[in-house]
């Protein structure tokens, strides 16, 4: 009896420590469990996931942006006011190309660019007998009343830019700007006095000169740095292209600073 006794007892210390072994087991892989739930979950799994599927080659929008700019270079008298002188420009459409880690990417786009050189004293520009364009005084009878005359140059431009992602908001980019320029023009305003002495009378009325075929350089290039924070991004172009062909106007070039916003 004795001998059955303790064959029994054996049997059942061996089954409960079977017992605490599958318990065991058990606790461990739900253990590895949650903590694979909690990081296919956590903040950071979605940010690398995001960034994979967004940082793929394709088409792309573009970007708006607005800016000042002034004239490098330009000849004496020419005055080119930089905080009324300005630019704006869209571009619709764009192409990316990422690399596999996705922290950098090249892109090309195309859009459209107005650029506006204004003066704002008391000088304002004039084609001579031979159309050269020239600055020149006003008519001193209506030089208190001087406006603006500037030039304005539209372009379709097509910008190649190569991206570096410095992190998750923050990117730096550097490139070349190819410009057709298709259309140039001056505008200038000012305000004309006429007195009527048997009435005793004065009427001012807004004059506006319009002057086109301006000569200006058919295609120029920029050259581009900027920098993003997220949508948000500060430019500089430079451009070492003469705006106007030196044989039929002022030679100068372009420097512009502005905002940008990607979409």
């Amino acid at each position: 009896m004795k001998r059955i006794a303790l064959l029994f007892g054996l049997l059942f210390a061996l089954t409960a420590r079977a017992n605490d072994v599958e318990t065991d087991v058990t606790t461990v892989h739900t253990d590895a469990s949650a903590t694979e739930l909690t990081d296919a979950h956590s903040p950071r799994h979605h940010r690398r996931h995001n960034a994979r599927r967004k940082h793929r080659s394709g088409g792309d929008f573009g970007d708006f942006h607005v800016g000042f700019v002034t004239a490098l270079g330009a000849p004496a008298g020419m005055n080119v006011d930089f905080w009324s002188s300005g630019e704006i420009g869209f571009a619709p459409v764009a192409y990316r190309w990422y690399t596999r880690s996705g922290k950098q990417n090249v892109s090309v786009s195309f859009g459209f660019n107005w650029r506006n050189y204004r003066m704002t004293g008391h000088n304002r520009f004039v084609k001579d007998g031979s159309g050269y364009l020239t600055v020149e005084p006003y008519p001193a009878a209506v030089a208190s009343s001087a406006e603006f005359s500037r030039i304005k140059v539209f372009s379709l431009y097509l910008p190649l830019r190569y991206t570096v992602n410095l992190s998750d908001d923050w990117a730096l980019s550097a490139g070349a700007i190819l410009n057709f320029n298709t259309y140039a023009s001056v505008e200038t305003h000012y305000k004309e006095v006429t007195n009527f002495p048997t009435l005793d009378t004065k009427v001012t009325s807004r004059v506006q000169e319009s002057i086109k075929k301006l000569h200006q350089r058919p295609v120029t290039v920029d050259f581009l740095a900027q920098l993003n924070w997220r949508g948000v991004g500060l430019y500089v172009k430079y451009s070492p292209c003469q705006v106007i062909n030196p044989d039929w106007g002022p030679d100068f070039s372009s420097l512009s600073t502005g905002v940008s916003l990607g979409f």
